[in-house]
């Protein structure tokens, strides 16, 4: 029983790439052709890396990355200055004469 599922299954996998290949077989001339034949005439590796990887998007956020980390330093200095002022300058408890 279970073969029997395995075959029929198969079957209609089969069916389904038939399909797929006759399908990109009729666009073959309209729109594969044509794809293939620009990415022939292009430089592939300069604009394809160039396209991926957009250096003058990645240079923005490089630097918007650079800010906010300029950003998180201040605060952060700022924060210890003032735990260290704290801890420097903080009110001395008094005490007043015993009372009895």
């Amino acid at each position: 029983m279970g073969e029997l599922r395995e075959e029929s299954r198969a079957a209609r996998e089969a069916e389904r790439f038939d399909a797929l290949i006759e399908a990109l077989n009729a666009m073959g001339p309209k729109f594969i052709t044509p794809a293939l034949q620009i990415i022939e005439c292009q430089d592939i590796e300069q604009s394809l890396a160039e396209r991926a990887f957009r250096p003058d998007i990645i240079e923005r956020e490089v630097k918007v990355g650079a800010l906010i980390d300029r950003q998180i330093e201040k605060g952060l200095a700022q924060l210890v200055h003032l735990k260290e002022y704290k801890r420097l300058y903080k009110k001395k408890q008094v005490t007043g004469p015993g009372t009895m």
